[in-house]
């Protein structure tokens, strides 16, 4: 087990060679672009010399108290096990971060990881949280097959009147996103120059797709951010302007599948426990799909670091 200075450069090479082995939101690089401002730590484990499991966590610190919470966009984080039914590596890596004492301490688990008992042995209260998914993308008629008559009437006329752009700038997206939530009277969750920054390097990578809806004047409509690897693609953000014609959102996202049907094997939606969305996500023909949600936390240091 290992929590070294090194242990970063030593996991970065495991994902390299690795590769596809190694979901999308517990690649380096990733964790590299959604732990802006902040760390991240990651505990390994060998077998005769062979990489069997990790555990990559983002990490921070408030008035010198660390914490480890999920980052912003990812949609989990660890454990990656070689093999997801190795309970002896899901309880080892589990409890060496248990032993790290971390005041407060929230993860969410890959759909794969299911051994709720084992996390629980350790010292972890696990939870449900459910996301949905599209486990096989199939040519666009079929995808579209169980639609609505008037999502279908509506896809003919948005698809006549704007223009499909699968190159939107970060910052365009990002800005679409925050004027979005204003126009609801709120705020976004998740600041401009961070969305535009991982969209950035998601891109830069070939693992990102900032997707769009333009009318004839050029104005973006609607905007996607969609992030894939040959295991699935995660729709991560979705944005409208206010005057945006009805379901245009639903018809960006059937673009969006469609695009990525050559290079990946499956679509998330990345959430979906509101009921409102839930019913949006199945609409597309989407499973719900549970996970884990792990957390433990020490009430004392914890007390502290939220000044109770």
């Amino acid at each position: 087990m290992q929590l070294s200075a090194d242990s970063r450069d030593r996991y970065r090479r495991l994902c390299e060679q690795q590769g596809a082995n190694i979901p999308l939101f517990q690649q380096a690089w990733w964790l590299d672009a959604v732990c802006q401002g902040k760390e991240w730590g990651v505990l390994t484990s060998e077998r005769a010399g062979e990489p069997v499991g990790a555990l990559p966590f983002l990490y921070g610190r408030k008035w010198g108290i660390p914490y480890v919470l999920q980052p912003q966009l990812t949609l989990f984080t660890g454990p990656w096990l070689a093999d997801p039914t190795d309970t002896s590596t899901l309880r080892s890596l589990a409890a060496s971060l248990i032993r790290l004492r971390f005041p407060l301490c929230m993860l969410r688990c890959a759909p794969e990881i299911t051994d709720a008992d084992t996390l629980h042995s350790v010292g972890f209260t696990v939870s449900p949280r459910i996301t949905h998914r599209l486990d096989t993308l199939r040519p666009l008629p079929d995808l579209m097959a169980a639609a609505s008559p008037l999502r279908r009437r509506d896809f003919d006329r948005i698809t006549r009147t704007c223009t499909l752009d699968l190159s939107v700038p970060p910052t365009e997206l990002a800005a679409l996103h925050d004027t979005h939530f204003r126009g609801q009277g709120g705020r976004s969750w998740v600041e401009p120059s961070f969305i535009s920054s991982v969209a950035t390097a998601a891109i830069a990578r070939g693992h990102g797709l900032a997707a769009g809806l333009r009318d004839s004047s050029g104005r973006l409509l609607s905007a996607t951010f969609t992030v894939f690897d040959s295991r699935c693609a995660y729709l991560l953000l979705l944005a409208r302007a206010a005057d945006a014609p009805r379901n245009a959102t639903a018809v960006l996202i059937w673009l969006t599948i469609q695009h990525l049907t050559p290079l990946t094997a499956a679509f998330d939606f990345e959430g979906g426990n509101t009921p409102g969305l839930a019913r949006f996500y199945t609409s597309f023909g989407a499973r719900p799909l549970p996970m884990l949600q792990i957390s433990a936390s020490h009430p004392r240091l914890l007390a502290k670091l939220l000044k109770l």
